[in-house]
C-alpha cells in the first residue's frame, strides 16, 4: 500500500477509535451539566439560531451569558440541522473532537513525520479527560481543536516567515479567544516563536494585527451587550469577585478547590490525574527535549507547546476556581510533543520505548473503561417530562429546576403551565442577591413566580398558592419533601397524593 494510503488509514483508525470512545446521544446529556456552563452554551445558541442575538431569556427578561459567544456559535449549526432538543449541542462538541484529532495529526506530522502523526492522533483520541469532555456541552474540546490549529498555523508561518502567514496565525489566536477567554494566551507562544526566528518586527506586527482582527467580533459583541469591549458576562454574574489572586497559587482557591492551584495543575501536567497517565507525561518531557535539540518544525512545536502550557498553568494558578478541565485545551500540544520520540530521526531504542508507552496509553480504554465514562447525575429532564405527562397544561408547578428547562419541557407545544421555584437556581440566585439588571424585555414572563426561597419563602407559599387557586389553576408540588414550604401549605390546604409522585394542593 502506498505511503499516503497508509497514513490515511492510520488517521482513519485513530478517528474511528476516538469516535467509538466518544459516542453519545443528545438524550444522554439532555440535563446539560455541569451548570451553568452547559446550559448557557446551548441556550444562547438557540437564540442565535432564532436571530435573537447572543442572550439568555429568563422570565421575559434578557440577560448576557457568562461566556464568549464562540462555543454557542459552533453549536448553533447543530441545532439548526438536528433540532433544538436539550443536549443536541453535544454533536458540535463531538465534531470538534474529531477535527481536533485531525489537526493534531497534521501538527505532529509537520514536526515529526508519519509515525509521530499517528502516535499523536492516537494519544489524543484516547486521552481520558478529552474523551469525557467530548460527551458534554462545554468549551474545552472545541478550544483544544482551536489551539492545535493555531499551533499548526504558527509552524507554517515560522517556515515561511512572511507577514501574511503570521497575520493568519494571529487571526486564529484572536478567534480562539471567542471560544474561551484563556485561549487569548495563544499570542504568547506565537510571539515566542516569532522572536526565535527572522523578520521579527514585521512578523510581530502581523501577528498582533491578526490577533486584534480575530478578537474584534468578541470585543464588539461585549461593547454592544455590556457597554464596554472589556466587560464580560462572567464579571456581570459575579460582580465584585476577585477572579485572580496570588493567594490561590500556594493555597486553595477561594471559589472552589481542594489544594493549592500550583500543586493541583502541576500534578495534572505530570500525569497524576485524569488528563493522561505518567507514561504520556514522560513521553512529553522526552519529546520536548528532542524537539528543542532537532530544530526546524520540531523545535517550533516544542517551543510553542512549552510556552503555552506554562502560560496556561500560570493563568489558572492565579484563578479563583479550580478544575482539571481547564488544561484540556493544551492536550493536543501535549499529544503532539509526546509523539516526537516516534519520529524516524530518533534512535531505535528511543523509538521502541516510545512505541511501548504509546501502546500502553492507547490500551487504557480497554483496561480502565470507567476512566472514560462521564459521571451522570439525576435525570432532571426525564423527571420534568413525567411531570408534564401527569399535570394539566395550565397547571401551576412548585418545583426545583431552572427557567430554561421549565420553559423548554413544561411549556412546550403551547402549554401554559406556570412555575413557582422552590429554590434559587444558578441564575435566579445572583439575580436576587446582586440585584442584576436585565437588558430589556423579550416577552411575557408572568409564567415564572417569585421563588419560595430565603427567610420569607415558606411564609409566601400560602399566599402564592391561594392566588393561583383563585385564578383557577390546578396546583402541584414536586420534590419538596417534608420542607418548610410543605409544612406551611399543610396548615392551610389539603395536600393530596397525585400520580407520578406529585402532591396536589387543594382548598380545604
Amino acid at each position: 500500500m502506498p505511503r499516503p494510503a497508509l497514513e490515511a488509514a492510520g488517521l482513519a483508525a485513530a478517528l474511528a477509535l476516538g469516535w467509538t470512545l466518544r459516542a453519545t446521544t443528545p438524550a444522554a446529556v439532555e440535563d446539560l451539566r455541569p451548570r451553568p456552563d452547559a446550559v448557557e452554551y446551548e441556550e444562547a445558541a438557540r437564540h442565535l439560531v432564532r436571530g435573537d442575538g447572543y442572550w439568555l431569556h429568563i422570565a421575559g427578561e434578557r440577560y448576557p451569558p457568562r461566556y464568549p459567544f464562540g462555543t454557542s456559535a459552533l453549536i448553533a449549526p447543530a441545532l439548526l440541522v438536528l433540532g433544538d432538543a436539550p443536549g443536541t449541542g453535544v454533536a458540535a462538541v463531538a465534531a470538534a473532537a474529531a477535527a481536533g484529532t485531525v489537526v493534531t495529526w497534521a501538527l505532529a506530522r509537520a514536526a515529526g513525520g508519519p509515525a509521530a502523526a499517528l502516535g499523536a492522533a492516537l494519544l489524543l483520541a484516547t486521552a481520558p479527560l478529552h474523551v469525557r469532555l467530548s460527551k458534554i456541552v462545554l468549551s474545552e474540546v472545541p478550544s483544544a481543536a482551536a489551539v492545535a490549529l493555531v499551533a499548526l498555523l504558527c509552524l507554517r508561518a515560522a517556515s515561511r516567515a512572511t507577514p501574511g502567514a503570521w497575520l493568519a496565525a494571529g487571526v486564529g489566536a484572536g478567534l480562539a479567544a471567542t471560544l474561551r477567554l484563556s485561549n487569548g494566551l495563544l499570542v504568547v507562544p506565537a510571539a515566542a516563536v516569532v522572536l526565535s526566528g527572522r523578520r521579527r518586527v514585521a512578523s510581530l506586527v502581523a501577528l498582533g494585527t491578526g490577533a486584534l482582527l480575530g478578537v474584534a467580533p468578541l470585543l464588539a459583541q461585549q461593547w454592544h451587550a455590556l457597554g464596554s469591549p472589556l466587560a464580560t458576562g462572567y464579571a456581570y454574574w459575579l460582580p465584585g469577585t476577585p477572579f485572580f489572586g496570588a493567594a490561590h497559587v500556594l493555597g486553595p482557591p477561594a471559589g472552589g478547590g481542594t489544594e493549592p492551584n500550583a500543586r493541583f495543575y502541576g500534578a495534572a501536567l505530570a500525569g497524576a490525574r485524569a488528563s493522561y497517565g505518567p507514561g504520556v507525561a514522560l513521553l512529553a518531557a522526552a519529546g520536548l527535549l528532542l524537539g528543542l535539540r532537532r530544530g526546524g518544525p520540531a523545535r517550533t512545536l516544542a517551543l510553542f507547546a512549552a510556552t503555552f502550557v506554562a502560560a496556561l498553568w500560570a493563568f489558572h494558578a492565579l484563578f479563583f476556581w479550580q478544575a482539571e478541565r481547564f488544561l484540556v485545551p493544551a492536550l493536543p500540544l501535549v499529544a503532539a510533543v509526546a509523539a516526537l520520540p516516534l519520529a524516524s530521526t530518533s534512535r531505535p531504542p528511543v523509538r521502541v520505548v516510545a512505541l511501548v508507552l504509546v501502546a500502553l496509553a492507547v490500551a487504557r480504554p480497554f483496561r480502565e473503561p470507567a476512566a472514560f465514562a462521564f459521571p451522570s447525575g439525576p435525570r432532571e429532564v426525564a423527571a420534568l417530562r413525567r411531570l408534564a405527562a401527569e399535570t394539566p397544561r395550565d397547571a401551576a408547578i412548585l418545583a426545583r429546576t431552572n427557567p430554561f428547562l421549565f420553559e423548554r419541557v413544561l411549556r412546550a407545544e403551547g402549554a401554559e403551565r406556570v412555575w413557582v421555584p422552590l429554590e434559587l437556581c444558578e441564575w435566579l440566585l445572583p439575580i436576587r442577591w446582586h440585584g442584576l439588571r436585565s437588558f430589556g424585555r423579550v416577552g411575557d414572563g408572568s409564567w415564572m413566580h417569585e421563588p419560595l426561597a430565603g427567610p420569607r419563602g415558606a411564609g409566601d407559599a400560602a399566599r402564592t398558592v391561594r392566588a393561583l387557586l383563585a385564578a383557577g389553576r390546578p396546583v402541584y408540588l414536586a420534590g419538596a419533601g417534608e420542607s418548610a414550604v410543605t409544612q406551611a401549605l399543610r396548615r392551610e390546604f389539603v395536600l393530596a397524593d397525585a400520580p407520578g409522585g406529585l402532591v396536589r394542593v387543594l382548598l380545604r
